[in-house]
């Protein structure tokens, strides 16, 4: 697997946050032709693999929960829609019903969410009226479609009568209807609410089916052969103490794979193997915190030698495929960290003509986690700032959108690559690679045409390879990163040799995989390149030079060192000739970067 599922899942998020965010403004064609392709789009999702696919549900937070749920209902639909052989023309307007059948309430839904307390009887009665307001907002919309009105209107009856908004019985409600109906109230139940958590899936199918009269029985059998008693991607703890996760469907409905985690001690267990015979302890519920595991740690399928296509380089001179599968290789078992919705959603704000600042803030204000990470970065030394920042609105205002985005993209990137409890090793070595983003940045002010805050990027993405090699060798960073201080360009042979691949083409990998620039990607996999007048692409070029230099000025600055070996003296003044850059202006700009990179280290207590 490729990762392209997880990928899409995430990209079809943003996407209908953003319809449904502006929906009064969208004219009524291109409201249908978007969610046309978005139903599309879920087909395609699991065609390419179900069971990705429905893992996503239960691995996959979001702050959007009314879109989330949405598209929950719609994966799960389009699974038992197949197993019912209904062709697409047939489940189109199933799937439709599915990402629709809320909009009536859309922000009250997203408000309900994140409530602690029970609903008031207004809030109760506002909610029941959902399913007639978005039936007639899908009317106005422009949507004819009998099928689709239907199942939106109706969603919510049961066979009994005891349903509403009409109380219709039996043969009235309409099999679109009772299929929606009934996972609906699935997905409903194993997502976690404020005021308590998800219910396990088995524990769910169970109470919708001892409900008498509500919802189609037939449908049980079909539900179980599509989605499981256990579907992928539920947390299970074994009998033997194991943790692991479902990670697709086998001939026993009541043993599917599952993919060990962490051993009976808790250690995490490298490469996860897979088993089939197993005895359950415990199913554990999907917890309001955001979910612990990795969806790309669990269906992590490089291992299979297929290279994502995302990762080949549309331009020239990137890496070989063999290149690509040989480092896939090598860090299978790695945890390479997913790209997170906020961005997603925060780079669609501000593709829009009108970006709003308050849904940017908003956006990362939901992220307590980011958030904080975020104001303490902006409030350090090396942002400069002459004022103390009180909030993300008054980050954005200080900063501007780009370089706001920027800070966001790099607390984001900590988050996931520095553990809380990280060793001062792994502190202090994020703390150079953060100095090396900003002095990539300084550099990139000074030239014409280059962006500094894609430089910035550069600097940081080029010591994540680096990052998720120690997870595989923990000595790793003991024995390269001396080498790459004094042998710049024999290092990257010395890692091949040694470790059947090297940290430019695994971080090349991870900034491929959190949507960087490709200029920017090929300068991470190229800034070891020997000579720079090799790398053709005139950009990527650039952007290695400064690499190069900024990482030699930060080098100078916390360790004295001032190329003492002639493949460093050689490294820093390639890229020195190549940037126009004379001695006396590299020493301005180490005198001007100095004190706020020390200032910077002193700060974080590295």
């Amino acid at each position: 697997m490729d990762h392209s599922v997880i990928d899409a899942v995430q990209q079809l998020h943003v996407q209908l946050v953003s319809l449904y965010d502006d929906l009064d403004s969208v004219e009524n064609q291109d409201f249908f032709n978007s969610l046309c392709t978005s139903c599309k789009r879920i087909e395609e999702i699991c065609e390419e693999d179900a069971d990705v696919a429905l893992g996503t549900i239960l691995l996959k937070g979001s702050a959007n929960y009314s879109v989330t749920h949405a598209i929950n209902c719609a994966i799960v639909c389009e699974v038992i829609g197949k197993r019912l052989e209904w062709p697409f023309d047939k489940r189109l307007p199933l799937l439709a019903a599915a990402l629709t059948m809320n909009l009536g309430m859309y922000a009250l839904q997203n408000k309900l969410s994140e409530q602690s307390k029970a609903l008031t009887l207004k809030e109760q009665k506002l909610v029941k009226s959902h399913t007639r307001k978005s039936f007639l907002l899908l009317r106005e919309k422009g949507i004819a479609n009998s099928t689709w009105l239907d199942t939106v209107l109706h969603h919510h009856e049961c066979l009994d009568g005891s349903g509403y908004p009409d109380k219709l019985r039996q043969e009235k409600i309409s099999m679109p209807c009772r299929v929606l109906a009934l996972v609906d109230a699935y997905t409903a139940g194993i997502a976690p609410r404020k005021y308590r958590d998800g219910l396990a899936p088995d524990r769910v199918l169970n109470n919708l089916f001892k409900q008498k009269g509500k919802f189609d029985t037939r449908l049980g059998t079909v539900f179980l052969s599509g989605i499981g008693i256990y579907p992928p991607g539920t947390q299970i703890k074994l009998e033997s103490g194991e943790m692991g996760v479902i990670v697709r469907s086998s001939q026993d409905v009541k043993k599917p794979v599952i993919k060990i985690l962490t051993d009976a001690s808790g250690q995490e267990v490298s490469g996860g193997e897979e088993r089939e015979s197993y005895e359950i302890d415990q199913v554990i519920p999907l917890g309001i915190k955001d979910p612990d595991v990795d969806l790309r740690q669990v269906w992590g399928g490089e291992s299979d030698g297929n290279v994502p296509e995302s990762m080949l380089s549309t331009l020239q001179q990137g890496p070989s495929e063999e290149e690509l599968r040989q480092a896939f290789k090598v860090i299978q078992g790695v945890n390479i960290p997913a790209f997170p919705d906020v961005i997603f959603a925060i780079k669609a704000e501000l593709a829009k003509e009108m970006p709003d600042i308050d849904s940017i803030s908003e956006l990362v204000s939901t992220d307590v986690a980011l958030s904080g990470i975020a104001m303490k970065t902006v409030n350090s030394p090396i942002f400069g700032l002459k004022v103390k920042v009180t909030s993300i609105k008054h980050a954005i205002t200080l900063l501007g959108l780009e370089r706001f985005q920027s800070l966001v993209f790099s607390s984001a990137l900590k988050r996931v690559m520095i553990s809380d409890n990280a060793h001062p090793r792994m502190l202090r070595f994020w703390a150079e690679a953060s100095a090396v983003g900003q002095c990539a940045s300084y550099i990139a002010d000074m030239m014409m045409d280059v962006d500094n805050e894609e430089a910035y990027m550069a600097g940081l993405f080029q010591a994540c390879g680096t990052l998720l090699l120690s997870q595989k060798f923990p000595k790793y960073m003991e024995d390269v990163l001396p080498k790459a201080a004094t042998k710049p360009f024999s290092v990257i042979s010395y890692e091949n040799k040694k470790y059947q691949t090297n940290h430019t083409l695994v971080g090349y990998v991870l900034a491929r995989y959190w949507q960087v620039p490709e200029e920017v990607c090929l300068a991470i996999y190229h800034h070891h390149t020997q000579p720079l007048v090799n790398i053709q692409l005139q950009n990527v070029r650039v952007f290695s030079a400064i690499l190069s230099v900024a990482i030699s000025i930060v080098e100078w600055v916390c360790y004295g060192l001032k190329s003492e070996t002639s493949e460093r003296m050689e490294y820093q003044q390639q890229a020195l000739n190549d940037l126009l850059i004379t001695e006396q202006t590299l020493e301005e700009i180490q005198q001007d970067v100095t004190d706020m990179l020390l200032n910077e280290f002193q700060d974080l207590g590295v």
